[in-house]
């Protein structure tokens, strides 16, 4: 789970450091390719992850390629909100966020712990 996170806080700490070309790129006026590309990318490296998590992903109940889909569609998601709140959010919570919230709607129960507020 630990490897998930962190290659999810990677992930939103390049979008951080990058946030106008992301925002161009996945604006409105963006190049759809582009956010194709991306959630393809995310799709495997989530598989790679995802597959240390759970292990056969052919013992799921719901199938792993409509589960990874799902997670990467929604990250494209909070990554288009993320940038709309001006980076409110640290990398490293909304990694702990995303991990858990997939996690548990597939069964597997991680407790949260909330953001300290500044």
């Amino acid at each position: 789970m630990e490897r998930f996170k962190i290659t999810l806080r990677r992930v939103f700490e390049n979008i951080e450091e990058n946030r106008f070309f992301y925002e161009v790129m996945l604006g409105p006026n963006g190049i759809a390719g582009f956010t194709n590309k991306i959630e393809k990318f995310l799709f495997e490296k989530f598989k790679e992850n995802f597959k240390v998590i759970v292990g056969d992903l052919n013992n799921l109940n719901i199938p792993a390629d409509f589960i990874l889909h799902f997670i990467s569609s929604a990250y494209i998601g909070v990554v288009k909100w993320w940038l709309s709140e001006d980076t409110r959010h640290s990398p490293e919570y909304l990694a702990e966020v995303i991990t858990k919230g997939p996690m548990n709607a597939i069964g597997y129960k991680i407790n949260f712990k909330e953001e300290d507020s500044d």
